[in-house]
């Protein structure tokens, strides 16, 4: 049973959150109409994100209204929007969250009454699951914002419920405002430190599962059929067949999702722009180093002179002519990189940066050290929006569904008013009531058209579409017991001026002003919200191309007396007339642009496959590596453990002979891949063979690639270490463990970077987190930076420029830079007075106010998770330390370069010998044993892995097959691990090292 509390203890200093809504959005434009500047925007009926971390809320039959500051003299509890629920429309909506059973949660929100005169509604809200239900927690309408508490006992399976909220009350004029939803464990801590994570999602990518009207631009769902998106994403992650040369993506993400391999790890500090970023230097033990040098012990830590970097070999490279029949390799042209070479023998290109682990990567709001991974997946590239060229190919004829009303959705084509027998000439173009009435000389009829319906543009039906079916929805305020209202379609012209006697009497239904036949008959005694249905047969005409007179709403000589409904000028938007149609478009393949929001994921997994450093031969599109691989069994050259957690289920998921087209056909919406492209889908780059135009399915496999893989990753969640554990009171942690956790959110200030149950501020849980902050420099003067990506003075800032970078068009990949520039290229709130440091921006967000800060961006890198870091070293960007006791010394010191751009925290911590080392086994404590151990979901198909070449330094044994000149690869083969895991726990990349 839940428990309303009026205060509430928790043992902790504070409960931990991990689900909240403020109903705060990035853009909030005005609405058609909207009276005294605020704004009331309707939420549809289907999943709808308010802010780019919000999680996606999905609402019942009816439609809320997401409110702003001043709607009926009302201000949200805090920001600017809420929510209302009405009464009269049975208003509900629920949300997604994962809980664990066992556990104690508390749900915390703010309502109160739309006015003081409307006391008789309230709300409900609940938590179900399978076998799990926790009654309702049921509120009354109050004055003012009233904060409540229910405390309950989680017993269902641990992962996924829903926590659903619901109007009650009985007055049809009666809302309730609802704001600042949280749902907060039990578990004690401080959500400024590292905190357990499990029960906590990733952010959801609104478009992939839910059917959401409000984008017309695409179909959605994209994603039919989870389960198998899943398996094609596993399969594809670790598929050799992806690269030009057996490089998969798992080729440099293997090891507790990064890389271990110790030969031909070094890059020559490339986006370094002196000389020395494209020669090798020394190592710190005094070896030559460079390629296929096979690291050490004493070459760690790195000289913080040395731009050098440690990080991961990839493709040998050079210019694709075609794929291979029955081979993972390519027929490339292949060419000795004048860098990557041993006496001019070639070696695998290694690129400029370390490889971060992709476990829990899914809770990062960008992606790469640089984080121009856009949170905005396009379908092709990792660039979000700022790829305008970007786009996938939808097969647009299937059935979709459209509401047009006036005021919402930016729609504003309603047009209607009434004739009135008794007043000949009077026009009624702004009357909020429309009326009906059989009498004589007090005849009235109702004229109402949507215009703008059919065309090409956002929300609108394409000409020639098959009109489905169609209804007229409207609010009645006056009835008329047992007596009846038709509905006729329109055969003349006329405006919203016409009066009765502009239109010879009124309407007559003679088959010359109106058509005799009545599309609908609806009772005049139904008040509230009636629907004239049946209308399919006009939609059509006007789809087809006759002209659109709308409709006659009329009665018979003794029927309904003053029948009156609502206008498209009616104060509330609601209750204006809104026709709901469904059509199936003309079948045509389109290129429309893709804009998933929380896909990161995707924009990074589609960046490897198309570099010439990681994984392809130049000129290779993305949309060959898809007819290289659409018709071959999933991972046809590689081995599969029977108990594979995911991939098991190829046998039930494929059939006989399945291919990866047979899963991105289960996987996906028909709609991406079901249509016949002709040539418009794009051809192979000069010289490609064949040259043949690509099909559909080839042209959009970059998006499959991408989604399918997110997908994947999203199950890579690390929450089950002894760290986890010991904060649900499952593990007592030893003295050194107590003491290091003491040290970490203290005096080592770890938590200024690595906080919250990711332990990286990189990512954004709660819908009010910034993605841009402000800070206090050490020079008392307040800068802007990037939310999670700082700089800490490893290497002198032009080593390389990382977050202050540029993207291939041209722009700034720095959030902050585009806010204080006023130039945005990338969709993100900003909410100044939420700045730790504001400098003034709170009370003036002008462009001009913004221009006088400066945004500390350059030398700035993604904060990484600690989460299992024990096993993901080489750390830092560069790969510069190989232990986590260089790591705290490097902090203990105050890092290696007094950066201009430094965090002002990185200094010198004054550590004691044993301080460091209880700092480190505090950071041990982040292990997850699935992971060391590959138990499922990390467990994997066989891998093999290029490790250095057959030689060393000074020496490379050339006559690889790809081609004489380049060296001969030694390879590591790592066998396929079942869902039990291995029997031993992976090595720390130290071990490795000699």
């Amino acid at each position: 049973m839940a428990i309303v509390l009026s205060t509430c203890y928790f043992p902790a200093t504070q409960a931990v959150v991990f689900f909240s809504d403020d109903f705060e959005r990035t853009t909030l434009e005005q609405s058609a109409g909207s009276p005294n500047g605020f704004i009331q925007d309707q939420m549809p009926n289907s999943a709808y994100q308010y802010f780019p971390k919000t999680r996606v809320w999905t609402a019942g039959d009816n439609n809320l209204e997401l409110l702003t500051n001043g709607a009926s003299g009302v201000n949200a509890h805090s920001g600017r929007h809420f929510v209302e629920l009405d009464t009269w429309a049975n208003s509900s909506m629920s949300t997604k969250v994962k809980l664990v059973n066992g556990q104690h949660y508390r749900l915390r929100f703010h309502s109160r009454s739309r006015s003081l005169f409307q006391l008789g509604g309230g709300l409900r809200a609940a938590v179900t699951a399978p076998n799990f239900n926790s009654g309702y927690f049921s509120v009354v309408g109050t004055s003012n914002w009233t904060e409540w508490q229910f405390l309950f006992l989680y017993s269902g399976p641990t992962g996924e419920a829903t926590l659903s909220f619901e109007a009650t009350g009985t007055s049809d004029g009666i809302g309730t405002f609802l704001d600042d939803v949280s749902l907060e464990t039990t578990i004690s801590g401080d959500p400024n430190t590292p905190e357990a994570l499990t029960g906590i999602l990733p952010p959801a990518t609104p478009g992939l599962f839910g059917n959401e009207k409000t984008r017309t631009d695409i179909v959605t769902p994209i994603v039919v059929d989870k389960s198998a998106a899943i398996a094609l994403g596993k399969a594809l992650f670790w598929e050799q067949g992806v690269g030009s040369d057996q490089m998969a993506c798992a080729s440099c993400h293997f090891h507790a999702g990064g890389d271990n391999r110790v030969k031909n790890q070094l890059s020559p500090g490339l986006t370094h722009a002196a000389a020395t970023g494209t020669t090798f230097e020394p190592t710190l033990s005094g070896a030559l180093g460079g390629p296929n040098y096979t690291l050490t012990k004493a070459d760690f830590p790195f000289d913080p002179a040395n731009d050098d970097t440690v990080t991961s070999s990839g493709t040998f490279s050079g210019q694709f002519f075609s794929t291979i029949a029955d081979s993972n390799n390519e027929d490339c042209d292949r060419d000795v990189s004048p860098i990557f070479h041993v006496n001019g023998v070639g070696t695998r290109n290694v690129e400029p940066r370390n490889s971060p682990t992709v476990i829990n990567a899914a809770y990062n709001y960008r992606n790469f050290w640089d984080g121009r991974a856009n949170n905005e997946f396009n379908g092709v590239s990792p660039f979000g929006s700022r790829d305008v060229a970007a786009g996938v190919y939808i097969n647009d004829n299937l059935t979709r569904n459209v509401d047009f009303q006036q005021g919402t959705n930016n729609f504003s084509g309603t047009v209607d008013t009434y004739l009135d027998a008794s007043f000949r000439n009077t026009a009624y173009a702004t009357a909020t009531s429309l009326l009906v009435d059989d009498g004589s000389p007090n005849q009235k009829n109702i004229l109402i058209r949507f215009d703008g319906l059919f065309g090409n543009g956002p929300g609108q039906i394409p000409p020639g579409s098959k009109i489905e079916s169609a209804s007229l929805k409207v609010f009645v305020t006056k009835t008329d017991g047992l007596d009846y209202v038709g509905i006729n379609q329109m055969l003349v012209p006329w405006s919203d001026t016409s009066t009765w006697n502009s239109l010879t009497s009124g309407i007559s239904t003679n088959n010359v002003e109106a058509s005799s036949t009545q599309l609908f008959r609806l009772s005049a005694g139904g008040s509230g919200n009636q629907s004239f249905d049946n209308l399919a047969s006009s939609l059509q005409a006007w789809s087809n191309g006759a002209p659109n007179y709308g409709w006659v709403i009329n009665t018979g000589s003794t029927d309904a007396d003053n029948w009156t409904m609502a206008s498209a000028q009616a104060a509330t938007t609601s209750q204006r007339p809104r026709l709901v149609v469904t059509y199936t478009p003309p079948a045509k393949i389109v290129k429309k642009p893709l804009k998933l929001n929380n896909a990161s994921l995707a924009s990074q997994a589609v960046g490897p496959v198309g570099s010439d450093f990681e994984m392809a031969c130049r000129a290779r599109k993305f949309a060959d590596v898809g007819r290289k691989l659409l018709n071959r069994k999933p991972l046809q050259f590689q081995s599969i453990a029977a108990d594979d957690s995911v991939l098991s289920a190829l046998p039930t998921l494929l059939g006989g002979n399945g291919t990866y087209s047979t899963l991105i056909q289960k996987a996906f919406a028909p709609a991406y891949w079901n249509g016949d492209c002709g040539s418009q889908c794009g051809t192979p780059s000069t010289g490609v063979a064949p040259n043949a135009a690509y099909n559909q399915m080839e042209a959009n496999f970059s998006m499959y690639f991408g989604i399918a893989l997110q997908l994947y990753q999203e199950t890579l969640v690390s929450d089950d270490s002894r760290f986890d554990k010991w904060k649900r009171s499952l593990y007592i942690p030893t003295t050194a463990e107590r003491n290091g956790e003491a040290i970490f959110n203290g005096k080592g200030e770890c938590n200024a970077c690595h906080k919250g149950p990711t332990m990286s501020n990189a990512t954004n849980l709660q819908t009010s987190d910034n993605v841009i902050e402000g800070m206090l420099m050490k020079n008392n003067q307040v800068a802007i930076y990037d939310k999670g990506f700082y700089n800490i003075g490893v290497v002198p800032t032009d080593y390389d420029i990382g977050g202050g970078g540029l993207d291939p068009f041209g722009n700034t990949l720095s959030l902050s830079r585009q806010y204080v520039q006023s130039q945005f290229v990338d969709s993100f709130g900003v909410e100044p007075c939420k700045f730790d440091q504001d400098n003034g921006l709170c009370a003036d967000n002008s462009p001009a106010r913004r221009a006088q800060n400066t945004a500390v961006v350059d030398g700035s890198f993604k904060v990484p998770t600690l989460r299992n870091v024990e096993f993901t070293g080489p750390y830092m960007h560069n790969g510069s330390l190989s232990t986590l006791e260089q790591v705290v010394s490097f902090y203990n010191q105050g890092g290696n370069f007094d950066n201009p751009q430094k965090h002002p925290d990185v200094k010198p911590l004054g550590l004691t010998p044993q301080e460091q080392a209880d700092l480190v086994a505090f950071m041990k404590t982040f292990t997850d044993p699935r992971v060391s151990y590959e138990r499922a979901p990390f467990d994997h198909p066989s891998l093999t892995i290029p490790h250095g070449h057959v030689g060393n330094e000074f020496f490379v044994t050339d006559g690889n097959q790809l081609d004489p000149a380049l060296g001969v690869d030694e390879n590591r083969t790592l066998p396929a691990v079942g869902r039990l895991g291995k029997s031993a726990p992976l090595p720390t990349f130290e071990s490795g090292l000699k």
